[in-house]
């Protein structure tokens, strides 16, 4: 567009007065295009992640805040669900409370980025963690692991909680995106296809989150 532009503005100096309505049409014209195409591109990523969250939002029982969250149970639990879209992914956070406590940890597959420790999938906020090696190689199945304190999480993180990670990262690659725990609520983290799909969605992050309640 920038070329568009300069390229009118060097056809009005070259050519007078009688080429400024021509070069100024050019240039506006390519303005209006330049915004155009920005919201379409807006509103191509936004329509999947909205139509997630209306399927979501269309779950028995379900109350949908101001704010896009979501408020549901999945049998007796209940759940606060969040959906966001970042760099053209489109994740669902599922979070229960769980007993409170001091440990905070994150485990992800390493191949991802980190997902959000932040209250319903901010990026902002949530405890600082630190790279705990000694589980996620203890752990193994290629998951990252970040701990408040390493001796803390490797305590807490116990065979019931471990076995499902590993099972949800070699079965469900293209879904699981990580599991958070912030010493309040663990959130489960899912991204891919199944995003769209609540009923897969809540029944993978039950078998990850039912050991912590």
């Amino acid at each position: 567009m920038a070329a568009v532009v300069l390229g009118s503005m060097i056809g009005i100096s070259l050519l007078g007065r009688e080429a400024l309505p021509v070069g100024l049409a050019i240039g506006f014209g390519a303005l209006a295009w330049k915004i155009y195409a920005t919201v379409q591109q807006r509103r191509r990523l936004a329509r999947p992640l909205e139509v997630a969250r209306m399927r979501w939002a269309s779950l028995p029982g379900a109350r949908l805040d101001a704010r896009g969250v979501i408020a549901v149970h999945h049998g007796a639990q209940p759940l606060r669900v969040a959906l966001t879209e970042r760099r053209g992914e489109t994740m669902v956070h599922i979070a229960t409370a769980t007993r409170p406590s001091a440990i905070a940890l994150a485990v992800w597959p390493s191949t991802r980025r980190r997902p959000p420790l932040g209250v319903d999938g901010a990026n902002f906020g949530g405890p600082p963690l630190e790279a705990a090696p000694s589980i996620s190689a203890a752990i193994g199945r290629g998951l990252a692991v970040e701990a408040g304190d390493e001796d803390d999480a490797a305590r807490l993180l116990d065979p019931d909680i471990i076995q499902p990670l590993q099972i949800a990262a070699e079965e469900a690659p293209k879904s699981f995106g990580g599991l958070t725990y912030d010493g309040q609520r663990v959130t489960v983290h899912i991204c891919g296809p199944m995003v769209g799909d609540p009923e897969r969605a809540t029944w993978l992050a039950r078998q990850l989150w039912e050991p912590w309640v």
